[in-house]
């Protein structure tokens, strides 16, 4: 016995299942935040130190952790149940939040674009007027 399925007709079923069109539009989503996301930092980063070496070394760090423990956290997750991942992977977050937000000066930056992470970002500064010296 042989069975013949045409892909055409797989794909139409495929996207004819509704928990496989939310997961993609979810992909899509997250997929979109995070590049967003990286904009944003590259944008902010070329501002403040007017370096495209600077905003390179951030995309970098940023996909880093990604590559190199990637494979390693993913099968470790697997191992796991996924509900006590996720509340063990937001938990890890909160820390870190937690952690960036209480440190209490300025860290240390050759570059001096992380001095002082949470609370510069989310007080706004007020404007300098600088005044002609004649």
């Amino acid at each position: 016995m042989t069975l013949t399925v045409s892909r055409v007709k797989s794909r139409r079923w495929l996207l004819g299942e509704p928990d496989f069109r939310r997961l993609r539009l979810i992909g899509l989503v997250v997929f979109s935040v995070r590049w967003l996301e990286m904009l944003a930092v590259a944008v902010f980063a070329y501002q403040r130190t007017g370096s495209p070496f600077v905003v390179a070394l951030l995309t970098v760090l940023r996909v880093l952790p990604m590559a190199l423990f990637g494979a390693l956290i993913g099968a470790a997750a697997e191992r796991v149940e996924r509900r006590r991942a996720l509340v063990l992977v937001v938990a890890l977050m909160l820390l870190c939040s937690m952690a960036l937000r209480s440190s209490p000066g300025p860290m240390p930056s050759k570059s001096g674009i992380l001095r002082s992470p949470a609370s510069s970002a989310a007080l706004p500064r007020p404007p300098t007027t600088r005044c002609a010296a004649r």
